[in-house]
């Protein structure tokens, strides 16, 4: 049985409020770590002004070719993100999906919960064009 106190709670994202609750949205155990790792991904370095290391400048890759030399460089930079910045999970693998012609790719990482020992998955998209209303 998973035990959310280990893992943490905070605000949901995107963050929500709740009408009649008079709070913000919370997320709790592995909820709160696949969130956390979702934030901690889509972050630049620098972005953050208390935390200027804190991030994995992925989207930087979005426009460069993939090849093997940058699949290998955007997989070190989610081994080393995941271990400096989520101390509440171990990396097991990293994997990419690239469709260039459709300017996205996937990063799929399976990391373990340490103190639950949950084995988790998760699917992060990267796309290129999505926050462009211009159309070609």
């Amino acid at each position: 049985m998973e035990k959310p106190e280990f893992l943490g709670r905070d605000w949901a994202f995107p963050i929500t409020f709740h009408k009649g609750a008079g709070g913000p949205a919370m997320a709790e155990g592995k909820e709160s770590v696949a969130q956390s790792l979702a934030i901690l991904f889509n972050c630049s370095k620098g972005e953050r002004p208390y935390r200027p290391d804190y991030g994995a400048d992925l989207s930087a890759y979005l426009f460069d070719p993939l090849s093997k030399a940058r699949e290998s460089e955007v997989k070190r930079l989610v081994e080393q993100a995941i271990l400096l910045f989520e101390p509440r999970v171990k990396l097991l693998g990293v994997k990419l999906q690239v469709e260039e012609l459709k300017g996205q790719f996937f990063i799929e990482i399976t990391y373990l919960i340490r103190n639950t020992n949950t084995r988790q998955n998760q699917v992060l998209p990267f796309y290129r064009d999505e926050a462009n209303e211009l159309d070609l």
